[in-house]
């Protein structure tokens, strides 16, 4: 039997990284950050995803979750965490319950 590939093993940190000689060009050594990530770690959101929903609200203060998700192009789920942080930071509110309340924009 032949050997092709020799397997050399490098110990970091908590882990053990198990590479191949012919695949070293293939590493990468620093995972690059995910893009797309809106929410900040201090948990605001950036500016321009916050106007879009706050303009989307501004046009129709009664305006649903489904259809502000279908407006902005949010998914639901993302757009009802970015409403709670929005909420958090004072800059909307909603008046009255779920089904016959509005948003309300604090500028």
């Amino acid at each position: 039997m032949k050997i092709i590939c020799i397997e050399a093993k490098k110990v970091i940190g908590t882990g053990i990284r198990v590479y191949f000689p012919a695949l070293k060009s293939a590493l990468i050594d620093q995972p690059k950050p995910p893009n797309g990530q809106s929410a900040k770690s201090n948990g605001t959101l950036d500016g321009v995803l916050a106007l879009k929903i706050i303009d989307a609200i501004r046009e129709n203060s009664k305006i649903t979750i489904d259809e502000l998700s279908e407006k902005t192009g949010i998914a639901r789920r993302t757009l009802v965490r970015y409403m709670i942080i929005l909420q958090d930071e004072n800059r909307i509110v909603r008046v009255g319950g779920k089904r016959y309340g509005h948003w309300q924009i604090n500028d």
